[in-house]
């Protein structure tokens, strides 16, 4: 993935939103199959069954349009989550796998805002209406708050919403950029990238804003960050503005002190890599690939330490030529 320099969101507001929350959840165990469907994918009705992968698929072409589709891991079948002519992205799963937390515009049409319904579609609900874009939001691990970066004029800060009691507060306040916010696992730190000059760096801060603490410093920008199920990791995607290329690396720390080891590398020199996310064991890291043939979902088989196993050939799960991309939002060991 290649970074930029901070801007303003002004005109291009949504490509902006578009380009922060590529998405695609993988999750074990969330939704039901369905017959296949080329042109016109089912609703989802059923209770989850399946093991699925849940993408946003820009219908017709057009990211204004999309919306949060479930696919087989098994067959490639498609199945429709929600269905509304406006933008529905970013989906994040609840740890218990009973709701998902999303962007749409559905309720004023061009202010993005988060919703949360159930895995299935159902019982969708607006959680922050806020005249500003709010984007890529990551739950809290009990599944009660959602941590979301919100854009407004020159500004991107993190904002943490309760959700049944509908509140929320500003958690970072500066002069520049705060993105890509993921919740650890055992819900004590918050970590996010921040434009640091016209570099991204990542840093960590906890849910009541208190400890911040810078975690990268290397030449080039580090984002996308992604726990490993144990909290004891981060996978990230290090580009430089030189040859487009990215790096998959990943980062051991321990929650609780904040103490961070050395960067271990796990893919290096790859052409717009972007969003990794773990296997629930730990022992592979899927990531998005943009190619002149379209969108890959590829995995990485890792060995102990968090880096690339030896001589272990990478996997392409899922090729295809839809704008949009992935990312990955969970995933069994099993692949």
């Amino acid at each position: 993935m290649r970074t930029t320099a901070r801007r303003g969101i002004g005109s291009v507001a949504w490509g902006l939103a578009l380009f922060l929350v590529p998405a695609l959840l993988w999750v074990r165990n969330i939704a039901a199959s369905h017959p296949s469907e080329t042109m016109a994918p089912p609703v989802l009705t059923s209770p989850p069954s399946a093991d699925l992968v849940y993408a946003i698929i820009p219908t017709e072409g057009r990211s204004e349009n999309a919306d949060i589709f479930a696919r087989s891991s098994v067959d490639g079948t498609l199945a429709k989550i929600t269905d509304h002519p406006g933008p529905d992205f970013a989906p994040d799963l609840s740890a218990d796998r009973t709701r998902i937390v999303f962007v749409s515009d559905r309720a004023e049409p061009g202010n993005m805002d988060i919703y949360i319904m159930d895995a299935d579609g159902r019982n969708v609900r607006r959680v922050t209406t806020d005249p500003a874009i709010d984007t890529r939001p990551s739950l809290a691990p009990d599944g009660t708050r959602v941590v979301f970066t919100r854009a407004d004029e020159d500004t991107f800060e993190l904002w943490i919403a309760d959700i049944e009691r509908g509140t929320e507060y500003r958690l970072t306040s500066n002069d520049v950029q705060d993105l890509h916010p993921a919740w650890s696992p055992d819900g004590r730190l918050i970590v996010f990238a921040r434009y640091v000059g016209t570099d991204l760096e990542l840093f960590a801060i906890a849910p009541d804003g208190t400890g911040e603490q810078r975690l990268t410093e290397l030449p080039g920008s580090d984002a996308d960050p992604s726990w490993s199920p144990d909290g004891h990791a981060i996978a990230f995607v290090h580009s430089t503005q030189e040859n487009g290329q990215a790096d998959l690396y990943t980062l051991p720390i321990d929650p609780g002190t904040l103490s961070i080891g050395e960067i271990q590398p796990v893919l290096e020199q790859r052409p717009r890599l972007s969003d990794p996310f773990w296997s629930t064991d730990g022992s592979w890291l899927a990531f998005t690939e943009f190619t002149d043939a379209g969108y890959t979902l590829t995995a990485q088989p890792l060995r102990s330490g968090a880096t690339a196993a030896p001589d272990a050939d990478v996997l392409s799960l899922i090729t295809d030529e839809l704008r949009g991309g992935y990312r990955l939002l969970g995933i069994d060991g099993t692949i």
